[in-house]
């Protein structure tokens, strides 16, 4: 009598493997996920920094004004020009210090946050490249896993049919030959009778 069919060994380690890849691919995608969330996060903090050097840069303006200021003062009120005036050469030379410091504290910045902004928009780039590589890899190996279940599924429906429908053969048949068994013995015990009969 045949056996009830089911995957075999080898169907079952292949099911078994793929399973396996399709949970790794799954976990390189959060994992770049969560990388992006990092750059992200990173170029939020670089913004950030740029906003307080802003701050900063304001607060150097307002102390320029502020020294213009008193140096109008000071001119309002000085009764000494020559002392007046060598003040107001030591405010001018503290004035273009503070406009150089502003000029250098601006190029720097840029330049520096330029350099951060581009590197983190081109790591955010490539890193949404590359998980959207592995996520449709991901996606086409899931298709083939799922076309191979499918086909071993359906393979098992076929077995599973034909095998039904041997079993029935054999259950006709055995019944067929109960059947003519009953009739035989039937006929030996009516000759059996004859003979006692006759007898």
């Amino acid at each position: 009598m045949p056996q009830n069919p089911s995957l075999n060994p080898s169907d079952k380690l292949v099911l078994t493997k793929l399973k396996r890849e399709n949970t790794s691919l799954k976990n390189q995608l959060a994992t770049r996920e969560a990388a992006l969330k990092k750059a992200g996060q990173q170029l939020k903090a670089t913004q950030e920094e740029r906003s307080r050097s802003t701050e900063e840069l304001s607060l150097k303006e307002r102390e320029i004004g502020s020294l213009k200021k008193k140096l109008e003062a000071i001119g309002a009120v000085a009764d000494n020009k020559r002392a007046f005036e060598e003040k107001l050469r030591e405010q001018q030379t503290i004035i273009r210090q503070l406009e150089e410091q502003k000029s250098s504290l601006e190029e720097t910045f840029t330049t520096a946050f330029r350099k951060e902004r581009d590197l983190s928009i081109k790591r955010y780039q490539s890193d949404q490249v590359k998980a959207l590589a592995e996520r449709t890899a991901a996606d086409a190996s899931l298709r083939d896993v799922r076309k191979e279940l499918e086909a071993s599924i359906s393979a098992v429906d076929t077995s599973t049919k034909a095998w039904q429908k041997e079993r029935d053969a054999l259950k006709r048949a055995v019944e067929q030959c109960q059947t003519g068994r009953n009739k035989d013995e039937q006929l030996i015990d009516e000759y059996q009778k004859k003979e006692q009969a006759f007898a």
